[in-house]
C-alpha cells in the first residue's frame, strides 16, 4: 500500500506543478512509488493463492497491464484534450482512494505469521494449515482488483496522458 500512497501523494504534486520544470522532481517521485507498486500485487498473489493456481493468476495480472496500458494511451490523450493534463495526475488520487479502501477490507495481513502457518478456511471454520503447506487466504476478488487496480489503472493513465501532453507541448501549446 506504501506504493499506491506514494504514486499518489506524487501525482498530486504533479497537478500542482504550474510549468515543466516544476514537473520533473514530481514525476521523479511518481516514478519511485511505481516502482514500489509491482511488488505489491505480486506479494498478494502469493499471500492469497494456492500454488497451483498463482500461474494464472501471475498471467491474468500481466494480460490486464498490457490491456491497461493500451487503453491507457487513449484514455489519458482524450482526459488531456478534455479536460487538461493536471487531470492525468489528478485522476489517480480517487483511484488510489479506492484501492487503499478495498485493500484495507478485503486483502488479509500477511505480516508476523507464526511458524504453525497462516489460517486455512474450511466448511467446517477455520484451522491452522501445517507448515510449508499452501492455502488460500482472503477474498479472491478483492485480491484481484487491488493487483490490478493497485500499477495498472494508474500507470495506464499516466502514461498516456503524458504522451499527449508531449506532443502538444511540442506544438507550442499546453
Amino acid at each position: 500500500m506504501v506504493g499506491v500512497i506514494w504514486f499518489a501523494v506524487a501525482s498530486a504534486l504533479c497537478a500542482a506543478a504550474v510549468d515543466a520544470q516544476m514537473l520533473i522532481a514530481p514525476r521523479a517521485l511518481e516514478g519511485i512509488g511505481g516502482a514500489l507498486l509491482t511488488p505489491g500485487p505480486l506479494a498478494i498473489i502469493q499471500a492469497s493463492y494456492v500454488h497451483e493456481d498463482r500461474p494464472k493468476v501471475v498471467g491474468a495480472w500481466s494480460g490486464l497491464g498490457g490491456i491497461a496500458g493500451a487503453i491507457g494511451q487513449f484514455l489519458g490523450g482524450w482526459l488531456v484534450s478534455a479536460a487538461g493534463w493536471r487531470w492525468v495526475f489528478l485522476i489517480n488520487l480517487p483511484l488510489a482512494a479506492i484501492v487503499v479502501a478495498v485493500a484495507v477490507r478485503h486483502v488479509p495481513e500477511t505480516r508476523g505469521q507464526d511458524r504453525a502457518g497462516p489460517v486455512r478456511r474450511t466448511r467446517r471454520g477455520a484451522r491452522r494449515a501445517g507448515p510449508g503447506r499452501d492455502h488460500l487466504r482472503g477474498d479472491r476478488g478483492a485480491a484481484a482488483g487491488c493487483v490490478a487496480g493497485a500499477g495498472h489503472a494508474p500507470a495506464a493513465i499516466v502514461r498516456g496522458g503524458r504522451a499527449r501532453w508531449r506532443r502538444r507541448s511540442a506544438r507550442g501549446s499546453r
